[in-house]
């Protein structure tokens, strides 16, 4: 089965062999806007596949992405997009290799930007390209076969695993009462 809950963990399993494979995805029914996005999971490390956390709807016009070449253990993309053409994009290279452990990734997106974070550190700040339409938060773990993207693919199994997922969206504060209005 691609997608599973095993010991209360979400779980999405790709194959590949003999180049032939299935991705796996899960995404909310319900679109979300400026917040803060934050999931504990542990992605795989299987040359040709990539696996990311993101938001995402129509064809790019938000997206915003943390994805992991399994190519490169260590390697981290921080992208924000508002079409298909139009991205911003981040590598920031981990002092330890992703696979295997568990990272708690967390963006904060805002109308002026989106601040990527693991394990509570910054590793990104997007303010060029800001996407501003609700979008669905998505899981995935999916071939590329791309030796520019992702690697060749490997034969073997890719898992990703999503312990929790937490979204809370930005709390407007009123405006600061003009000094007339104090008086």
């Amino acid at each position: 089965m691609a997608v599973s809950v095993e010991g209360g963990s979400l779980v999405l399993r790709t194959e590949v062999g003999n180049r032939q494979v299935a991705a796996a995805e899960v995404h909310t029914c319900q679109s979300f806007g400026f917040g803060t996005y934050e999931a504990a999971v542990m992605v795989p490390a299987l040359n040709g596949v990539i696996s990311a956390m993101m938001s995402y709807v129509d064809n790019s016009r938000t997206e915003i992405d943390f994805e992991f070449e399994g190519r490169d253990a260590a390697a981290l993309h921080t992208v924000t997009w508002t079409s298909s053409d139009t991205k911003e994009h981040s590598l920031h290279i981990h002092a330890a290799a992703f696979p295997g452990t568990w990272t708690r990734l967390r963006y904060e997106w805002r109308p002026t930007g989106v601040e990527f974070f693991v394990n509570d550190l910054p590793v990104a700040h997007h303010r060029g390209v800001v996407p501003s339409t609700p979008a669905h938060l998505v899981f995935n773990v999916w071939p590329t076969d791309n030796p520019e993207w992702g690697g060749p693919s490997t034969d073997g199994a890719a898992v990703m695993r999503v312990d929790w997922v937490r979204f809370t969206p930005i709390t407007v504060l009123p405006a600061a009462a003009s000094s007339d209005e104090k008086r």
